[in-house]
């Protein structure tokens, strides 16, 4: 059976010991938007999921606790508190964000996975998501879904979508996204679409000066075309860009898929973020289950439980009504939309993976500052380039 907690209760319930050579406890944390006692129909889902497995696991009890995303009291600061003060008190699964595992993993918070211990069609899994759960040289969880940045329009406006970066010049049409999101997400996918690798280690990253002058020069070429408006500069969430989009003061926005299929309004569509000359790439982001550090028995036996929950079938179901992109392409296609999930598909085939914590927290501010210069046209492509190259060398 499964035994919801509400969130209204204290921090966490001591969990019960199991008998000797029995796990009969089982524990999840989950973000509250995979909350499978919300009423939703991917809650409903979820729920009939893990009382499907308790049932064929006579004597399983499955707890479940809701925690905020981030933040104080949330999932990686939860995690991080009780392994230190009460690790009696851990779930065997908690799910976290890319970024989240990458802290946790690197503070030692995680048992890492070998590939013998889970069955799991590798294969099936689109790139991004057998990247998301690597770091460190090893392997900290399980895919369990996905995003993807994509390109959301109003059709009746906008005949053709563009294809390419200079057919967005071309039709001088306004595209939101964040110039002011400090982690740069944009520059730093225009950066490698165009080749730009990322050199250097865990304390020094460097950026390519070619590739990087051209991803500025999309940004730079925008804003004397007016298609990067300077109030774009105020912008600092994709929340603030699907606003836009919806009250019409983008004829684009660039947004997570999550936020689209979450309304799925009529009169909007989707598709894949221009290209600046070859193919248009994209990035993708995602939640892993996790395993904090605990005995080898509870460590396998919530491996069960992990694998459960990734069954395509499931997935399948469970996914496209919770919002969210399916880790593997057997899930995707069997989507009830057929014609969303082949768009997706798509994006998904070529998604990367946000880049690491550390590229991130020392190239994303600096690429957000120069892009919201090169907006307001403050400074060239050129300047905004060398001035970037010169922090990161110093």
């Amino acid at each position: 059976m499964i035994t919801p907690e509400p969130t209204t209760q204290p921090d966490i319930q001591p969990i019960i010991p199991p008998a000797p050579g029995q796990i009969n406890q089982l524990s999840l944390w989950l973000p509250p938007q995979f909350d499978p006692n919300n009423g939703t129909p991917a809650g409903d889902l979820l729920n009939a999921r893990l009382a499907q497995f308790s049932s064929e696991h006579p004597g399983v009890t499955i707890t479940v606790r809701i925690k905020a995303s981030n933040g104080s009291g949330g999932l990686l600061d939860s995690l991080t508190t009780a392994s230190v003060a009460a690790p009696t008190i851990l779930p065997g699964i908690i799910l976290l964000t890319r970024s989240d595992l990458e802290s946790a993993a690197r503070e030692g918070l995680l048992t890492p996975i070998e590939s013998t211990d889970v069955e799991i069609n590798e294969n099936d899994l689109f790139a991004y998501a057998n990247g998301m759960v690597r770091t460190r040289g090893a392997k900290f969880g399980i895919p369990f879904a996905g995003d993807v940045l994509v390109l959301a329009y109003k059709p009746l406006q906008i005949g053709y979508p563009p294809v390419f970066w200079r057919d967005v010049l071309q039709q001088q049409s306004i595209i939101a996204f964040p110039a002011a999101d400090l982690k740069g997400l944009i520059p730093l996918v225009l950066y490698q679409e165009l080749g730009g690798e990322f050199i250097g280690d865990e304390e020094d990253v460097m950026l390519q000066e070619t590739p990087l002058q051209r991803s500025l020069q999309v940004i730079s070429d925008g804003a004397a075309a007016n298609v990067f408006p300077y109030w774009l500069t105020e912008y600092s969430t994709f929340e603030q860009c699907w606003q836009a989009l919806q009250e019409s003061r983008a004829a684009y926005a660039v947004i997570w898929a999550s936020q689209y299929l979450t309304e799925t309004p009529d009169n909007v569509s989707i598709t894949s973020l221009p290209a600046v000359e070859n193919n248009s790439l994209t990035l993708a982001d995602g939640w892993i289950m996790t395993f904090p550090q605990t005995s080898p028995e509870r460590y396998a036996a919530h491996l069960a439980l992990a694998e459960y929950l990734l069954d395509p079938d499931f997935q399948q179901q469970w996914s496209e009504a919770a919002s969210v992109l399916p880790v593997s392409r057997t899930a995707l296609s069997g989507w009830k939309d057929q014609g969303l999930s082949g768009i997706l598909l798509q994006m998904a085939e070529t998604a990367l993976l946000i880049p690491s914590n550390k590229i991130v927290e020392t190239a994303g501010p600096l690429l957000s500052s120069s892009v919201q210069e090169l907006i307001r046209k403050q400074v060239s492509y050129i300047q905004a380039s060398n001035s970037i190259l010169k922090e990161l060398s110093e």
